[in-house]
């Protein structure tokens, strides 16, 4: 087999069928090229693999099947797929040219402001419907970002996004194909990987839902929702909560989307909405902004007992001479510690019987053992992981005086949560304020 050359020139043929007329663009994986296909004498978008690997046949073979899977994706707002095989050593997916700006080039032409409403809300909608018909398949993304998302507007400005690279994509359930990138290699984005990805865990649809979270937070606001260094932006995905989208946003429509998009950058894949109800909710926001009376969507009653609730109550993120000393009884995960300490909180590990004047907010892992009463004496407040299936537990804590009781296992977004709505009702209440 002829091994493909590493660059292929404006006026070369490829196998009889496929004209190269320019460079589109080059990634990891290979290169785009602007084609013509000349049995029909349209215009494609040819993306050539690189062939340099010993391990070809096994490569052409998943890059073949994750171009099948992705063919089947018949969605306006997907790119349809022509053609895949291997001619002369070359191994290409031939697929329809679009034409437009990626979402990138929006919002770097827009500089620190989010776009405008009517571009956010058609555009992260038709996002999140043609993810719902992927993850029907179930074929999952992974690599959402700007770059991957087309903005067609015509005459009439009506506006049409197309997200590209589904045909590279992971096949949910087939892990042997892999994802297929310099053949096997997992990449993204750091800005908008989800924690699993982060973290090199198992990647679901959820982890596609998450990062479209960050693309319509980036969308609404002109940023994503964490800066930083690469390795910075990944420890916060990890385990930092971000600021509800209308605290960053300087439009006031943006605050509808907060009830949108906390679900969808919940830490925990189990916990976060899938892309059919994110497509309901931006249809209901759509409907309030324009003054509709369309009554508000449930989530699916299938993923109700594994998600946040719709209409979580965020408090703002402190500054940083507001955060607290938290001591941990019996709190053994270092997740849960460096969770607190990336969010601004001082942490001490206390014993029971022995917790210093300087620690303001006790977190407490239950147990059948625990003398929250004994926590409490101080009039500090006193937060308990527990397991939340039991409402007698839940009932007996909160009698004993518990602040607040978080689920076990810890999830650090909604602890760092619950942690500044104690801190605001406390700083609110003179007598506990007094006590501390």
């Amino acid at each position: 087999m002829t091994p493909a050359k590493a660059r292929l020139s404006p006026g070369e043929i490829v196998g009889d069928r496929y004209r190269i007329e320019g460079t589109l663009g080059e990634g990891g994986m290979g290169v785009v090229y602007r084609a013509t296909q000349l049995s029909l004498s349209r215009d494609v978008a040819l993306k050539v693999m690189r062939g340099h690997s010993s391990d070809h046949e096994q490569a052409l073979a998943r890059f073949q099947r994750e171009a099948r899977v992705a063919s089947a994706l018949s969605h306006p707002n997907a790119v349809e797929i022509f053609d895949v095989g291997e001619i002369d050593g070359v191994v290409f997916l031939a697929m329809e040219l679009i034409h437009g700006e990626t979402l990138w080039d929006l919002l770097d032409h827009d500089g620190e402001t989010g776009l405008p409403q009517g571009i956010v809300l058609p555009v992260s909608r038709q996002i999140a419907d043609v993810l719902r018909a992927a993850h029907e398949l179930p074929l999952v993304h992974r690599d959402l970002k700007p770059e991957n998302v087309f903005v067609q507007r015509d005459a009439g400005k009506t506006v049409r996004a197309r997200v590209v690279d589904f045909g590279l994509a992971f096949i949910e359930g087939d892990e042997g194909l892999g994802r297929m990138t310099r053949e096997g290699l997992v990449v993204g984005t750091p800005a908008y990987l989800s924690p699993e990805q982060a973290q090199g865990t198992y990647v679901g649809p959820a982890s596609d839902v998450y990062s479209l979270g960050c693309l319509l937070f980036e969308m609404a606001t002109g940023r994503p929702p964490f800066l930083g260094s690469d390795i910075n932006v990944l420890t916060q995905h990890i385990y930092v909560a971000p600021d509800p989208v209308s605290a960053s946003a300087t439009d006031a429509w943006v605050r509808h989307l907060d009830d949108v998009i906390t679900p969808m950058l919940a830490k925990d894949p189990r916990r976060r909405p899938d892309a059919r109800w994110v497509v309901g909710q931006l249809d209901q926001v759509a409907d309030d902004l324009a003054g509709g009376t369309r009554p508000q969507r449930g989530r699916p009653g299938r993923r109700r007992d594994r998600m946040v609730d719709a209409r979580p109550h965020l408090a703002p993120r402190a500054a940083p001479e507001e955060n607290w000393v938290v001591g941990l009884v019996d709190v053994p995960e270092d997740a849960t510690r460096l969770g607190l300490l990336s969010n601004g909180f001082a942490v001490e590990r206390v014993e029971r019987g022995n917790v210093p004047s300087t620690v303001q907010i006790v977190l407490a892992l239950w147990s059948r053992d625990l003398d929250c009463a004994e926590l409490l004496r101080p009039g500090r407040p006193v937060i308990v992981a527990a397991p939340t299936d039991s409402m007698t537990l839940l009932a007996d804590l909160l009698r004993v005086g518990v602040a607040e009781v978080v689920a076990t296992p810890i999830a650090i977004d909604e602890l760092v949560r619950c942690l500044r709505r104690v801190q605001r009702r406390v700083t609110r209440s003179p007598k506990l304020s007094n006590e501390q």
